[in-house]
């Protein structure tokens, strides 16, 4: 065991040869240059689709833990190059439980529908989301919008390259399967 670490420790140190890295002060030139496809497909294959496997939500009046609502997203729709959209996804569905407990929440003791809802966010230089709202709903009530809306303006994402970046995003809610 103790051989392990020390050949650990020696390949370690021996894969920078005992040179520093220089520092490269050019911006990259896009945002495949920040993270590339590649990477970005490698990272996100394991994740299965949205909407495809049981997904816990908080609890709702109504909802059973076994019968959990669906989310399933559209590809965000970008303004302009600056955020590959790949992240946009992988951040969208890491924040998928938020976004059943707002559906949950809004279809409260009533049966829940089918609905429909985009959003229209906008990502700051530095990644924060500065504001979000409903640009459509299939509801005629404002709660899951304004809801949603609120779970967007709390994500993070890699600073764009460039201005500000701003997204749609449709996304689609559903019952739980009979």
């Amino acid at each position: 065991m103790k051989r392990a670490g020390v050949a650990l420790s020696l390949g370690l140190a021996g894969c920078t040869g005992g040179e520093s890295l220089p520092d490269d002060p050019r911006p990259p030139a896009s945002a495949e240059a920040l993270v590339p496809p590649a990477a970005v497909s490698a990272v996100l294959s394991p994740d299965p689709p949205m909407g495809t496997g049981p997904v816990a939500a908080p609890s709702a009046p109504g909802l059973t833990p076994s019968a959990s609502p669906t989310v399933i997203e559209d590809p965000p729709d970008l303004s302009r190059p600056g955020l590959p959209p790949e992240v946009v996804t992988r951040i969208t569905r890491q924040h998928r439980g938020a976004l059943l407990a707002c559906y949950a929440s809004a279809s409260g003791a009533a049966a829940p529908t089918a609905v429909t809802l985009t959003i229209r966010y906008v990502v700051g230089p530095t990644g924060a989301v500065t504001s979000a709202s409903t640009a459509r709903s299939t509801l005629a009530d404002p709660t899951l919008g304004l809801c949603v809306a609120d779970v967007f303006r709390h994500l993070a994402f890699p600073s764009p390259t460039g201005p500000a970046l701003v997204v749609t995003q449709t996304l689609y809610f559903g019952p739980p399967p009979p």
